[in-house]
């Protein structure tokens, strides 16, 4: 409280102080998702003071609600930490973003490209490779054998 006197006169009164704490840049982290075609993206940011919300969105800057869960905890400084998690099908846009905001406006925002697994390029060259490797290997054999057969004759 706070007292506020002179010979004439006094009061109490109550100040109440918010002090609004930004937290850390939210980190994201790509999961393989239950159905085939989605992953389960995370994100987590720490050191909020007060309560923060999370918001994820698309490429376009749509906001995704779907299929999402949202979690909260306090430290013992009483600092929020904010961790949310969203299935994603990297088909619909080439990057996620999670933005952590205080009602003031304040916001920190992290971004992923996730993609599903087994559909990365390396994946096409590394099936190209092994097929040209057995195909070499292969003619390699015949032309060994053909060479060893034309020597005895």
């Amino acid at each position: 409280g706070c007292y506020v006197g002179s010979l004439q006169w006094y009061d109490v009164g109550r100040i109440s102080l918010q002090v609004n704490k930004l937290g850390s840049i939210p980190v994201l982290s790509v999961h393989p998702g239950v159905e085939g075609q989605q992953v389960n993206v995370s994100c987590v940011s720490d050191g909020w003071s007060p309560k923060p919300s999370l918001i994820w969105r698309n490429r376009e800057g749509r906001e995704l609600k779907d299929q999402q869960g949202l979690f909260y905890s306090t430290d013992s400084q009483g600092l929020v930490t904010v961790s949310g998690w969203l299935l994603f099908s990297p088909s619909d846009s080439g990057w996620l973003s999670c933005t952590v905001s205080l009602s003031g406006g304040d916001s920190r925002e992290g971004r992923v490209a996730p993609h599903t697994p087994g559909t990365d390029e390396s994946v096409g060259w590394m099936a190209a490779f092994i097929t040209l490797l057995v195909l070499s290997v292969s003619a390699i054999s015949v032309v060994t054998v053909l060479f060893i057969r034309s020597r005895k004759t």
